[in-house]
């Protein structure tokens, strides 16, 4: 079992690499910023990388009900393999009154946002329950605007809350959680599916924007491209 210190890993690369984002953000986003609870619900707007490490988080800080939100079918599968108790299909029911069905019409203790979409944001408000927490962590564009109900926000006592990077302590968070890759706490095995060498870089780029790579690393000792989990599904 490769072990970690407070300054080295014997992870390999590929993995280290998304401590960059994608892991910090997914698993701070939970410990820190929403300090999910024991027996609380967790619905996770988003199945990117980032959503995948978040609901990997959610299972580990005791979530009951996980609630995974994405339309890309590969994706809403593997959370399932990962932690999340139930997935709903955006592209085919509304996704505010499902999560709202799957906890008794209350909404969700926690919403964690990593679909980059406007209208994901404004979902993710109106799914969490009255004196929930909301944590949103993507951008659309530099110049997008959310549109949010004003009795939401300003009377039903919501925590909204902005997350970069998760707000690690990279000092001391980024050794705990390369500790939990090794202890088979977490995995990063179907969330980096490619490995590209540095001349495939556009590559990486096409395969990130159609959404056929979760994680897609770029490693320029890497003289050919390794696909390590090939994603047939995409979405529509």
């Amino acid at each position: 079992m490769p072990q970690s210190s407070a300054t080295s890993s014997d992870l390999p690369d590929e993995v280290l690499g998304c401590m960059g984002c994608g892991i910090t953000t997914g698993l701070g986003m939970v410990f820190h910023v929403a300090k999910v609870q024991p027996g609380q619900s967790v619905a996770i707007v988003g199945l990117g990388h980032l959503g995948q490490w978040a609901t990997q988080a959610a299972r580990l800080a005791g979530a009951d009900k996980i609630i995974a939100v994405d339309p890309i079918a590969y994706r809403r599968e593997l959370a399932g393999t990962l932690g999340a108790t139930h997935t709903v299909d955006p592209s085919q029911e509304d996704s505010v009154t499902a999560v709202q069905a799957l906890t008794e019409g209350r909404g969700a203790d926690v919403v964690l946002e990593a679909a980059t979409l406007t209208s994901a944001v404004r979902d993710a408000v109106l799914m969490s329950r009255r004196a929930g927490t909301v944590v949103l962590s993507s951008v659309q564009s530099g110049t997008a605007e959310v549109s949010l109900p004003q009795v939401a926000i300003a009377v039903q006592s919501r925590a909204i809350i902005s997350t970069q990077n998760g707000n690690v302590r990279m000092r001391s968070d980024i050794p705990r959680f390369a500790r939990l890759i090794e202890e088979g706490k977490l995995t990063a095995d179907p969330i980096v599916t490619t490995k590209y060498a540095l001349d495939d870089i556009n590559d990486a780029l096409h395969a990130s924007d159609e959404k056929r790579d979760l994680s897609g690393v770029i490693m320029p000792s890497l003289k050919k491209t390794e696909v390590l989990s090939r994603v047939d599904a995409v979405a529509a």
